[in-house]
This record gives structure tokens, sequence and C-alpha cells, in this order.
């Protein structure tokens, strides 16, 4: 399986979005739409591997996930607080 981690300012509602425009934009973009609400991602790696990002946030609550058709559905979200 494979995975990646995109942040999203906004919660639930706008997460879904994201996932949704994900799948359209396929696999060769990594199941990374250009949305405006994506605020840091990794690219689409395999379950064994790893990636790691540098970005910066204000203070809030944003929501991240797995854009990897099937997988936000199955659960594989959060929520980030900066405070």
């Amino acid at each position: 399986q494979k995975h990646n981690w995109v942040l999203v300012k906004g919660g639930d509602a706008e997460a879904s979005k994201v996932d949704e425009a994900a799948v359209a934009a396929g696999e060769a973009a990594g199941y990374i739409p250009s949305d405006p609400a994506i605020l840091a991602k990794t690219k689409l790696v395999d379950g064994a591997a790893t990636d790691s990002i540098t970005f910066k946030a204000e203070p809030g609550t944003y929501t991240y996930l797995c854009t990897f058709p099937g997988h936000y559905a199955a659960g594989m979200k959060g929520t980030l607080t900066v405070k």
C-alpha cells in the first residue's frame, strides 16, 4: 500500500473535498490535487518507507489525511493543533 500525509486548513468538510479531488488528480500527481486548502504534503510512499517535510503553521486547528484512494474513508485522518 502507498500513503501520503496532507495537511489542510479547515475541518472534515474541507478534507473531504481535497480527498475527492485527489482521486481526479490521479496516481501521476501522487493523488495530490492542486488545492489552496493544502498547506503541506509529503510525496506518495510505500507503506514501509518514510518521508519528511518542514512547514510553518499559524496557531489553529488543521486536518491531516492520506489522499490515497479509500484511505480517508477508512479513517486515515487526524487533527493537528498548533498553539
